[in-house]
């Protein structure tokens, strides 16, 4: 994943979930470690992880 942040490219997983019609999701994964020192450089807090997760 390319960004046009200070965080640069990123590697990611990808998964997706299938059904008879299509894509019915798609889970993008990655290391957030740059991304929280980001936000910590801009003053934010880091988003809550357990929040951030997709309800399953």
């Amino acid at each position: 994943m390319h960004t046009a942040t200070p965080a640069g490219t990123q590697h990611t997983a990808e998964h997706f979930r299938l059904d008879g019609a299509g894509i019915t999701s798609i889970m993008l994964i990655f290391d957030g470690t740059l991304w929280q020192a980001m936000l910590a450089m801009m003053g934010q807090a880091p988003p809550d992880t357990a929040a951030a997760k997709p309800a399953r």
